[in-house]
Protein backbone atom coordinates (compact mmCIF):
# COMPACT_ATOMS: atom_id res chain seq x y z
CA UNK A 1 0.00 0.00 0.00
CA UNK A 2 1.24 3.07 -1.07
CA UNK A 3 0.89 5.90 1.63
CA UNK A 4 0.87 9.73 1.30
CA UNK A 5 1.83 12.32 4.35
CA UNK A 6 -2.07 12.39 6.13
CA UNK A 7 -1.15 16.45 6.61
CA UNK A 8 -0.04 16.88 3.16
CA UNK A 9 -1.57 14.77 0.01
CA UNK A 10 1.51 15.44 -2.29
CA UNK A 11 3.89 12.89 -3.10
CA UNK A 12 6.69 12.19 -0.95
CA UNK A 13 10.59 11.42 -1.41
CA UNK A 14 11.00 7.78 -0.94
CA UNK A 15 14.65 7.33 0.74
CA UNK A 16 14.88 3.71 1.66
CA UNK A 17 13.40 0.61 1.07
CA UNK A 18 13.69 -3.36 2.09
CA UNK A 19 11.63 -6.40 0.87
CA UNK A 20 11.45 -8.89 3.23
CA UNK A 21 9.57 -11.95 4.20
CA UNK A 22 7.26 -11.43 7.24
CA UNK A 23 5.34 -13.67 9.27
CA UNK A 24 1.69 -13.30 8.49
CA UNK A 25 2.25 -10.90 5.80
CA UNK A 26 4.60 -13.34 3.39
CA UNK A 27 6.76 -11.10 0.99
CA UNK A 28 6.68 -7.32 1.33
CA UNK A 29 7.96 -4.27 0.91
CA UNK A 30 8.34 -1.63 3.05
CA UNK A 31 9.65 1.74 1.93
CA UNK A 32 10.44 5.03 4.19
CA UNK A 33 10.64 8.90 2.81
CA UNK A 34 9.21 11.87 4.10
CA UNK A 35 6.61 14.58 2.83
CA UNK A 36 8.30 17.76 1.18
CA UNK A 37 5.45 20.05 2.67
CA UNK A 38 6.19 19.48 6.45
CA UNK A 39 9.21 16.65 6.22
CA UNK A 40 7.31 14.67 8.40
CA UNK A 41 8.78 10.92 8.12
CA UNK A 42 6.42 7.61 7.70
CA UNK A 43 6.05 4.87 5.52
CA UNK A 44 5.25 5.81 2.01
CA UNK A 45 5.04 1.48 1.40
CA UNK A 46 3.45 -0.25 4.03
CA UNK A 47 1.28 -3.36 4.53
CA UNK A 48 -2.52 -2.05 4.17
CA UNK A 49 -5.28 -1.43 6.73
CA UNK A 50 -6.39 -5.12 6.57
CA UNK A 51 -3.54 -6.42 7.23
CA UNK A 52 -2.45 -4.48 9.73
CA UNK A 53 -5.74 -5.21 11.74
CA UNK A 54 -5.70 -8.90 10.90
CA UNK A 55 -1.62 -8.69 12.55
CA UNK A 56 -2.62 -7.17 15.47
CA UNK A 57 -5.23 -8.94 16.22
CA UNK A 58 -3.41 -12.15 15.88
CA UNK A 59 -0.25 -10.88 17.66
CA UNK A 60 -2.61 -10.06 20.77
CA UNK A 61 -3.39 -13.77 20.95
CA UNK A 62 -0.05 -14.84 21.92
CA UNK A 63 0.93 -11.71 24.23
CA UNK A 64 1.71 -13.57 27.53
CA UNK A 65 2.19 -9.82 29.26
CA UNK A 66 -1.36 -8.96 29.02
CA UNK A 67 -2.20 -8.38 33.05
CA UNK A 68 1.83 -8.02 34.21
CA UNK A 69 3.46 -4.73 33.11
CA UNK A 70 7.01 -4.49 32.28
CA UNK A 71 9.62 -2.94 34.66
CA UNK A 72 9.78 -0.04 32.02
CA UNK A 73 6.09 0.61 32.02
CA UNK A 74 6.16 0.65 35.77
CA UNK A 75 9.28 3.32 35.31
CA UNK A 76 7.04 5.20 32.41
CA UNK A 77 3.11 5.38 33.99
CA UNK A 78 4.75 6.95 37.28
CA UNK A 79 6.56 9.99 34.96
CA UNK A 80 2.85 10.56 33.22
CA UNK A 81 1.63 10.68 36.46
CA UNK A 82 3.81 13.14 37.70
CA UNK A 83 3.24 15.29 34.77
CA UNK A 84 -0.50 15.32 35.23
CA UNK A 85 -0.39 16.63 38.65
CA UNK A 86 2.10 19.60 37.49
CA UNK A 87 -0.72 20.38 35.05
CA UNK A 88 -4.01 19.82 36.55
CA UNK A 89 -4.73 22.01 39.07
CA UNK A 90 -7.30 19.26 40.47
CA UNK A 91 -6.34 14.98 39.38
CA UNK A 92 -8.34 14.33 36.62
CA UNK A 93 -11.91 12.82 37.78
CA UNK A 94 -12.90 11.23 34.32
CA UNK A 95 -9.76 9.64 32.43
CA UNK A 96 -9.90 7.47 29.53
CA UNK A 97 -6.48 5.04 27.66
CA UNK A 98 -6.82 4.51 23.81
CA UNK A 99 -5.22 1.38 23.24
CA UNK A 100 -4.68 -0.71 26.85
CA UNK A 101 -2.84 -3.44 26.68
CA UNK A 102 -3.16 -3.84 30.55
CA UNK A 103 -4.99 -2.23 33.51
CA UNK A 104 -1.94 -1.15 35.16
CA UNK A 105 -2.09 2.58 33.83
CA UNK A 106 -5.92 3.03 34.63
CA UNK A 107 -5.51 1.56 38.23
CA UNK A 108 -2.46 3.84 38.99
CA UNK A 109 -4.83 6.75 37.57
CA UNK A 110 -7.68 5.59 40.10
CA UNK A 111 -5.03 5.25 42.82
CA UNK A 112 -4.07 8.76 42.65
CA UNK A 113 -7.45 9.99 42.38
CA UNK A 114 -9.40 9.10 39.19
CA UNK A 115 -13.15 8.41 40.04
CA UNK A 116 -13.77 6.77 36.65
CA UNK A 117 -11.76 4.79 34.28
CA UNK A 118 -12.33 3.85 30.75
CA UNK A 119 -10.46 1.76 28.19
CA UNK A 120 -10.39 2.18 24.57
CA UNK A 121 -9.54 -1.24 23.15
CA UNK A 122 -10.02 -2.32 19.45
CA UNK A 123 -9.10 -6.42 20.63
CA UNK A 124 -12.04 -8.40 21.97
CA UNK A 125 -9.60 -10.42 24.04
CA UNK A 126 -7.91 -7.60 25.76
CA UNK A 127 -11.21 -5.84 26.57
CA UNK A 128 -12.99 -8.90 28.02
CA UNK A 129 -9.82 -9.09 30.12
CA UNK A 130 -9.95 -5.30 31.02
CA UNK A 131 -13.41 -6.19 32.09
CA UNK A 132 -12.32 -8.78 34.45
CA UNK A 133 -9.90 -5.53 36.33
CA UNK A 134 -13.39 -3.87 36.56
CA UNK A 135 -12.01 -1.80 34.29
CA UNK A 136 -14.69 0.20 31.52
CA UNK A 137 -14.44 -0.33 27.97
CA UNK A 138 -15.08 0.55 24.63
CA UNK A 139 -14.54 -2.29 22.51
CA UNK A 140 -13.66 -0.26 19.04
CA UNK A 141 -11.20 1.63 17.11
CA UNK A 142 -10.52 4.95 17.60
CA UNK A 143 -11.36 5.70 14.28
CA UNK A 144 -14.85 4.68 15.27
CA UNK A 145 -15.44 6.27 18.44
CA UNK A 146 -18.29 8.28 19.63
CA UNK A 147 -19.16 8.72 23.28
CA UNK A 148 -21.44 11.33 25.37
CA UNK A 149 -19.05 11.40 27.85
CA UNK A 150 -16.35 14.13 28.55
CA UNK A 151 -13.27 13.40 29.39
CA UNK A 152 -10.57 15.15 31.90
CA UNK A 153 -7.65 13.29 30.53
CA UNK A 154 -7.45 10.98 27.39
CA UNK A 155 -3.93 8.89 27.58
CA UNK A 156 -2.44 7.69 24.12
CA UNK A 157 0.80 6.58 24.42
CA UNK A 158 2.89 4.76 21.51
CA UNK A 159 -0.57 4.60 19.65
CA UNK A 160 -0.04 7.39 17.19
CA UNK A 161 2.77 5.78 15.45
CA UNK A 162 0.60 2.48 14.50
CA UNK A 163 -2.55 4.31 13.01
CA UNK A 164 -2.50 5.07 9.16
CA UNK A 165 -3.82 8.62 9.90
CA UNK A 166 -3.07 10.59 13.51
CA UNK A 167 -4.85 13.25 12.91
CA UNK A 168 -8.03 11.92 12.56
CA UNK A 169 -7.75 10.06 15.88
CA UNK A 170 -6.72 13.21 17.67
CA UNK A 171 -9.72 15.04 16.69
CA UNK A 172 -12.26 11.92 17.66
CA UNK A 173 -10.35 12.58 20.85
CA UNK A 174 -11.34 16.23 20.54
CA UNK A 175 -14.95 15.58 20.22
CA UNK A 176 -15.29 13.54 23.51
CA UNK A 177 -13.78 16.53 25.60
CA UNK A 178 -15.01 20.22 26.41
CA UNK A 179 -12.51 23.01 26.21
CA UNK A 180 -10.12 22.84 28.62
CA UNK A 181 -9.79 18.82 29.22
CA UNK A 182 -6.38 17.45 28.51
CA UNK A 183 -4.47 14.89 26.34
CA UNK A 184 -1.48 13.41 26.86
CA UNK A 185 0.47 12.24 23.91
CA UNK A 186 3.80 9.72 23.99
CA UNK A 187 5.33 8.99 20.57
CA UNK A 188 9.09 8.10 19.88
CA UNK A 189 11.10 10.67 18.97
CA UNK A 190 13.17 10.71 15.62
CA UNK A 191 15.96 12.65 17.11
CA UNK A 192 19.23 11.60 18.28
CA UNK A 193 19.38 8.51 15.51
CA UNK A 194 22.16 7.13 17.34
CA UNK A 195 20.36 6.21 20.28
CA UNK A 196 17.81 4.01 18.12
CA UNK A 197 18.32 0.35 18.44
CA UNK A 198 19.13 -1.57 15.09
CA UNK A 199 16.42 -2.64 12.95
CA UNK A 200 13.61 0.22 15.09
CA UNK A 201 12.09 1.17 11.43
CA UNK A 202 9.59 -1.42 11.24
CA UNK A 203 6.67 -2.60 10.13
CA UNK A 204 4.34 -1.36 13.18
CA UNK A 205 5.61 2.03 13.20
CA UNK A 206 3.95 4.13 10.59
CA UNK A 207 4.97 7.32 11.91
CA UNK A 208 8.47 8.86 13.18
CA UNK A 209 8.06 11.81 14.85
CA UNK A 210 10.13 15.21 15.15
CA UNK A 211 8.94 17.59 17.95
CA UNK A 212 8.01 20.11 15.57
CA UNK A 213 5.31 18.10 13.43
CA UNK A 214 4.30 16.28 16.49
CA UNK A 215 3.57 19.90 18.18
CA UNK A 216 1.91 20.43 14.96
CA UNK A 217 -0.42 17.55 14.27
CA UNK A 218 -1.42 18.14 18.32
CA UNK A 219 -2.22 21.96 17.77
CA UNK A 220 -4.46 20.89 14.45
CA UNK A 221 -6.28 18.59 16.32
CA UNK A 222 -7.25 22.01 18.03
CA UNK A 223 -4.66 21.42 21.29
CA UNK A 224 -2.22 23.96 22.90
CA UNK A 225 0.87 22.63 24.23
CA UNK A 226 1.18 22.58 28.07
CA UNK A 227 4.19 20.89 29.04
CA UNK A 228 7.27 19.13 26.61
CA UNK A 229 8.95 16.08 28.32
CA UNK A 230 12.33 14.32 25.78
CA UNK A 231 13.74 11.65 26.62
CA UNK A 232 17.10 10.10 24.98
CA UNK A 233 18.66 7.46 27.14
CA UNK A 234 16.71 5.71 30.02
CA UNK A 235 14.29 3.98 27.62
CA UNK A 236 14.28 1.72 24.68
CA UNK A 237 14.81 4.73 22.24
CA UNK A 238 13.88 8.46 22.67
CA UNK A 239 10.63 9.14 23.41
CA UNK A 240 8.68 12.11 23.38
CA UNK A 241 5.83 13.06 25.80
CA UNK A 242 3.71 15.91 25.72
CA UNK A 243 0.01 17.26 27.49
CA UNK A 244 -1.96 19.46 25.92
CA UNK A 245 -4.86 21.21 26.72
CA UNK A 246 -8.53 21.49 24.21
CA UNK A 247 -8.85 24.73 22.99
CA UNK A 248 -10.49 26.86 20.35
CA UNK A 249 -9.61 29.09 17.72
CA UNK A 250 -5.83 28.16 18.12
CA UNK A 251 -3.65 29.01 14.50
CA UNK A 252 -1.09 26.43 13.77
CA UNK A 253 1.69 27.89 11.57
CA UNK A 254 2.98 25.16 8.21
CA UNK A 255 6.00 24.04 9.82
CA UNK A 256 8.37 22.31 7.37
CA UNK A 257 11.29 19.98 9.18
CA UNK A 258 12.21 18.71 5.95
CA UNK A 259 15.73 19.49 5.90
CA UNK A 260 16.25 18.83 9.50
CA UNK A 261 14.53 15.48 9.19
CA UNK A 262 16.52 14.37 6.05
CA UNK A 263 19.49 14.99 7.50
CA UNK A 264 18.18 12.89 10.43
CA UNK A 265 16.53 10.02 8.31
CA UNK A 266 19.93 9.46 6.28
CA UNK A 267 22.10 8.83 9.71
CA UNK A 268 19.97 6.91 10.52
CA UNK A 269 20.22 4.24 7.46
CA UNK A 270 23.79 5.00 7.32
CA UNK A 271 24.35 3.88 11.17
CA UNK A 272 22.12 1.02 10.01
CA UNK A 273 24.07 -0.02 7.63
CA UNK A 274 27.17 0.28 9.44
CA UNK A 275 25.85 -2.25 11.92
CA UNK A 276 24.33 -4.63 10.00
CA UNK A 277 28.00 -5.11 8.43
CA UNK A 278 29.55 -5.87 11.40
CA UNK A 279 26.65 -8.07 12.03
CA UNK A 280 27.15 -9.96 8.70
CA UNK A 281 30.97 -9.70 9.71
CA UNK A 282 29.74 -11.87 12.82
CA UNK A 283 27.61 -14.13 10.78
CA UNK A 284 30.25 -14.99 8.48
CA UNK A 285 32.53 -16.05 11.19
CA UNK A 286 29.89 -19.33 11.58
CA UNK A 287 32.13 -22.39 10.06
CA UNK A 288 30.10 -23.41 6.71
CA UNK A 289 29.19 -27.21 8.28
CA UNK A 290 27.47 -25.61 10.98
CA UNK A 291 23.11 -25.77 10.88
CA UNK A 292 22.27 -22.01 11.98
CA UNK A 293 18.82 -21.98 13.80
CA UNK A 294 17.61 -18.28 14.21
CA UNK A 295 15.71 -18.21 18.06
CA UNK A 296 13.05 -15.49 17.26
CA UNK A 297 10.37 -14.97 14.44
CA UNK A 298 9.47 -11.30 14.27
CA UNK A 299 10.41 -8.79 11.80
CA UNK A 300 13.84 -8.30 12.87
CA UNK A 301 14.58 -11.89 11.90
CA UNK A 302 12.97 -10.70 8.30
CA UNK A 303 15.35 -7.98 8.14
CA UNK A 304 18.53 -9.85 9.56
CA UNK A 305 18.04 -12.73 6.68
CA UNK A 306 17.40 -9.61 4.19
CA UNK A 307 20.65 -7.51 5.32
CA UNK A 308 23.01 -10.13 6.30
CA UNK A 309 22.53 -12.85 3.47
CA UNK A 310 21.48 -14.97 5.72
CA UNK A 311 19.43 -16.73 3.44
CA UNK A 312 22.46 -17.98 1.20
CA UNK A 313 23.93 -19.82 4.69
CA UNK A 314 22.37 -23.19 5.93
CA UNK A 315 19.30 -22.33 8.33
CA UNK A 316 17.64 -24.98 9.85
CA UNK A 317 15.09 -23.23 11.22
CA UNK A 318 13.64 -20.62 13.23
CA UNK A 319 12.94 -21.18 16.87
CA UNK A 320 10.09 -19.16 18.56
CA UNK A 321 8.06 -19.65 21.72
CA UNK A 322 4.95 -18.63 20.27
CA UNK A 323 2.40 -21.23 19.57
CA UNK A 324 0.18 -19.39 16.85
CA UNK A 325 3.72 -18.78 15.48
CA UNK A 326 4.95 -22.53 15.31
CA UNK A 327 4.72 -24.65 12.13
CA UNK A 328 4.17 -21.94 9.95
CA UNK A 329 6.80 -19.80 7.83
CA UNK A 330 8.76 -17.05 7.25
CA UNK A 331 10.05 -17.33 3.83
CA UNK A 332 10.89 -20.99 3.44
CA UNK A 333 11.82 -21.00 6.67
CA UNK A 334 9.66 -23.23 9.36
CA UNK A 335 9.14 -22.14 12.59
CA UNK A 336 9.70 -24.65 15.43
CA UNK A 337 8.72 -25.10 18.95
CA UNK A 338 12.25 -23.98 20.37
CA UNK A 339 11.87 -27.70 22.29
CA UNK A 340 15.98 -28.77 22.52
CA UNK A 341 14.16 -32.27 20.66
CA UNK A 342 14.11 -29.88 17.49
CA UNK A 343 17.20 -28.77 17.27
CA UNK A 344 20.11 -30.95 15.44
CA UNK A 345 23.15 -31.80 17.01
CA UNK A 346 25.94 -29.46 17.59
CA UNK A 347 23.80 -26.34 15.86
CA UNK A 348 24.32 -22.45 16.07
CA UNK A 349 21.68 -20.72 17.78
CA UNK A 350 21.83 -16.96 16.23
CA UNK A 351 19.56 -14.88 18.91
CA UNK A 352 17.63 -12.85 16.30
CA UNK A 353 16.96 -9.85 18.42
CA UNK A 354 17.87 -6.66 19.16
CA UNK A 355 16.02 -6.00 22.37
CA UNK A 356 15.20 -9.14 24.18
CA UNK A 357 18.53 -10.94 23.51
CA UNK A 358 19.53 -10.80 27.08
CA UNK A 359 16.59 -12.23 28.34
CA UNK A 360 16.42 -15.27 25.33
CA UNK A 361 19.77 -15.91 26.09
CA UNK A 362 19.36 -16.82 29.73
CA UNK A 363 16.17 -18.64 28.88
CA UNK A 364 18.13 -20.55 26.48
CA UNK A 365 21.73 -21.16 27.75
CA UNK A 366 21.43 -24.68 29.00
CA UNK A 367 21.64 -25.25 25.03
CA UNK A 368 24.82 -25.23 25.61
CA UNK A 369 24.71 -28.88 27.55
CA UNK A 370 23.79 -30.14 24.36
CA UNK A 371 26.57 -28.71 22.51
CA UNK A 372 25.46 -26.16 20.69
CA UNK A 373 26.57 -22.58 20.55
CA UNK A 374 24.94 -19.36 21.28
CA UNK A 375 25.68 -15.87 19.74
CA UNK A 376 24.41 -12.82 20.31
CA UNK A 377 24.57 -10.29 18.05
CA UNK A 378 25.08 -7.28 20.58
CA UNK A 379 26.85 -6.88 23.59
CA UNK A 380 25.17 -6.05 26.75
CA UNK A 381 25.61 -4.96 30.16
CA UNK A 382 25.83 -8.14 31.99
CA UNK A 383 27.26 -10.79 28.72
CA UNK A 384 29.34 -9.78 26.58
CA UNK A 385 29.71 -12.61 23.95
CA UNK A 386 32.08 -12.41 21.10
CA UNK A 387 32.83 -14.78 18.22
Amino acid sequence: MKNQCFLHKTKPEIIYSENLDLFNFGNLKLSYGLCKDCGHIFQTESANKSQMKNHYKKLLMYLDNLSKPSNDKIKNVSRHISMIKQEFKNFPEKVLEVSSMNSYTLKQYKNNGSKIIFALEPNSRVSKLLRKDKIKVFNMEIEKFKSNKKFDLIILTHVLEHLFDPLSALKKCNNVQKEGQKILVEVPLFEKVENYTIGSMHLEHLHYFSENNLIQLITLAGYEIDNISKIFKSTEFPFITIVATKRKGLKCSNTNNYNQNLVSLKRYIKNSKLNWKKIKNKINKIPSNKNIYLYGAGSFTSQLIFHTGLNQKRISGILDGSKIKQNKYIGNYKILSPDIKNIKKNSVIVISSATCQESIYNDIKYYKNFGHQIIMLFQTKSIIYKI
